[in-house]
């Protein structure tokens, strides 16, 4: 379509070529009444049909703008919907990781201390959480595991330890009153 409207256009050109070749002789002469006539007889007809392809061009050029700017407007719009997609995604990714952070590492390791705060309150009993894993909250699990069953192992000889020192004390005080019975019998002979 536009090859069309070029070939048209150029076609007129010639037309205009030869009106201003006789416009040239005209002013050449100076011939007033001449430039009126040729004004009215040679220009205006020339040059409407031009202005008519012109207009026909800028349309042309008007219709293919609006379409560019249609497709940019398009692309943008896709762009814009990927962008957002990307956008979701990201946050989800993101949700994703702080979930796991928070349910891998920071529960367990408030579970951690809760367990280590309760042994170290006299709570020998406490179940430590975590012992299981395979990571450095397992080896800090098993650590502590170790150090409560050592406790428990020192208060349970503790106890053992005053039981005997009872049962030593009580076989002393026998001894003591053996001894004393003794004594009096052998006195009393």
């Amino acid at each position: 379509a536009d090859a069309v409207l070029v070939a048209a256009a150029e076609a007129d050109m010639v037309e205009a070529d030869a009106a201003l070749d006789e416009l040239a002789d005209i002013l050449a002469g100076q011939d007033v009444a001449g430039l009126t006539s040729f004004i009215a007889r040679v220009m205006y007809p020339a040059i409407n049909p031009l202005r008519a392809t012109i207009d026909r061009l800028a349309e042309q050029q008007d219709d293919a703008g609006k379409a560019i700017f249609d497709a940019s407007l398009e692309v943008i719009r896709e762009q814009t919907r990927w962008l957002a997609v990307g956008l979701v995604i990201t946050a989800l990714a993101l949700f994703g990781a702080v979930w796991t952070a928070r349910s891998r590492v920071v529960r367990p390791l408030e579970d951690m201390t809760r367990a280590m705060s309760a042994v170290a309150g006299g709570d020998l009993d406490h179940p430590v959480p975590s012992t299981e894993r395979r990571d450095e909250i397992g080896a800090l699990a098993q650590a502590l595991s170790r150090f409560r069953r050592n406790a428990q192992k020192l208060r349970d000889d503790e106890r053992h330890l005053r039981h005997l020192t009872e049962e030593l004390r009580q076989a002393r005080d026998r001894a003591e009153e053996a001894t004393r019975a003794k004594s009096a019998f052998l006195a009393m002979m």
